[in-house]
């Protein structure tokens, strides 16, 4: 189920710790990294592999937010 607390987190934070993140592939699993947003808080970002398929063309493997989970409630 997606989070609705990934709104809160902005863009630019996303990209950034995005740029942290392995190659995505095929053997990809899903990626947890904590997040500072300021004001709004820490936060584990959750990105998850997706597969994207255009007919034609080659097959493109590329990280996606998925959830945020404020930091103080990670385990």
């Amino acid at each position: 189920m997606r989070s609705e607390k990934i709104s809160q987190v902005p863009g630019h934070l996303i990209l950034a710790a995005m740029d942290k993140l392995p190659t995505c592939g095929p053997g990809s699993a899903n990626q947890g990294i904590a997040v500072d947003a300021g004001f709004m808080g820490r936060f584990q970002v959750t990105f998850r592999p997706y597969k994207q398929i255009r007919k034609g063309l080659p097959v493109c493997w590329f990280w996606i937010a998925d959830k945020a989970v404020p930091y103080e409630l990670v385990e």
